[in-house]
């Protein structure tokens, strides 16, 4: 059975969500892995400024 994905508020998410990305393919743009990408959108850690300001 498929389970909808469920988004955040965050921009990570928005941005995911816009482009229908996973959190692979969103860490793979921004030099990150897809568990950064999950702690960022849970709201546990933030990007780099780097990554910030390429999402």
């Amino acid at each position: 059975m498929h389970r909808p994905t469920s988004y955040s508020s965050t921009l990570a998410a928005e941005v995911r969500q816009r482009f229908t990305l996973t959190q692979l393919e969103l860490g793979d743009y921004l030099g990150v892995t897809a568990e950064q990408v999950a702690h960022v959108e849970a709201g546990r850690h933030s990007f780099s400024a780097a990554s910030n300001e390429r999402l």
